[in-house]
């Protein structure tokens, strides 16, 4: 299992106490103005923003062979293992919103879209009807996402009883969540390498990122090809682009199509380039990861072209 690391900084700004805890913000109109905290998380990179009056903690737990780290607001105190069933931070009269990030376990997806900030309730699918069966009257809803490459869940819950004000306070600190930006060519998230804004690539362009590895923009998405063939952990010769786009080896009749797949008659399946994953970040840069090869088969083609070449 993967080791992953946690690094945090809590901060309310204003003048610094013991713990990296800053005093003295507030926000709201002159006649009405409420302290924050300020949570910086170094290692995935957001901050979130949550009024005095409910609680903040940051986490990080070891749960059977999840790595289970992240952030938990609430106006109750939370228990030391913060996982949404627990009775203790789901009560009648609770709120609660956490975010987190599961390390270890099944591969992570991903190809999971970036949403842009903020979040907003709308954004999040209906409440989960089978939370009502060991906690009656709660409302829990969660969304799954990726920011800077790092696949993620948020989930908002509240008690039957919960104040109104509690409610809004919650929903303020979901939309307070922001991710950094991204600096070209730093590594990110799961495998994911950080190119140039989406605007930079034309539609039906091939760009080089490395010596075989060329970031496709299609008209409805972003995929990479080369790094290897199935049958071959790198190429034998230099790979480089015509029209269409599509690939052509150093080595005589070697060709291939925009999706990857063998153009010369005696080639076989496992010839084909590897298809990679790509998206777009929160931020607008492109991500682009080797962490998952795909063959490039006509339903990918028509899922990002709209068509089917030959």
């Amino acid at each position: 299992m993967r080791r992953i690391t946690f690094a945090c900084a809590l901060v309310l700004t204003g003048p610094a106490m013991a713990g990296g805890l800053i005093r003295g913000s507030a926000r709201g109109g002159a006649s009405h103005r409420e302290a924050e905290r300020v949570y910086v998380d170094r290692r995935f990179g957001f901050t979130v923003r949550a009024p005095e009056h409910l609680r903040l903690v940051p986490f990080h737990n070891l749960n059977l062979r999840l790595a289970l780290s992240g952030v938990a607001v609430s106006n109750r105190r939370l228990p030391p293992r913060l996982l949404e069933g627990d009775r203790r931070a789901l009560g009648r009269r609770s709120v609660f919103f956490k975010l987190e990030h599961r390390g270890g376990g099944m591969r992570p997806e991903l190809d999971l879209p970036e949403p842009r900030f903020p979040l907003s309730p709308r954004g999040f699918p209906p409440p989960d009807r089978s939370v009502s069966s060991y906690l009656p009257g709660v409302e829990l809803r969660r969304r799954l996402f990726s920011a800077n490459g790092y696949p993620l869940v948020a989930i908002v819950a509240f008690g039957p009883d919960a104040a109104a004000r509690d409610r809004r306070a919650i929903w303020d600190v979901v939309s307070s969540l922001r991710f950094r930006r991204l600096p070209v060519g730093e590594r990110t998230g799961d495998g994911f390498t950080v190119l140039r804004a989406a605007a930079a690539y034309r539609v039906g362009s091939a760009s080089r990122v490395t010596r075989n590895v060329f970031l496709v923009r299609a008209p409805h998405g972003y995929y990479g090809i080369g790094s290897q063939t199935f049958g071959s952990s790198s190429l034998p010769c230099s790979v480089h682009v015509e029209r269409g786009p599509s690939f052509a080896c150093e080595r005589p009749g070697w060709r291939w199509n925009r999706m990857g797949r063998r153009l010369w008659p005696s080639a076989s399946e496992l010839d084909a380039l590897a298809v990679l994953t790509a998206k777009v970040g929160q931020d607008g840069h492109v991500l682009l990861t080797r962490n998952e090869l795909r063959l490039g088969t006509r339903r990918l083609e028509r899922r990002l072209w709209g068509g089917v070449s030959g």
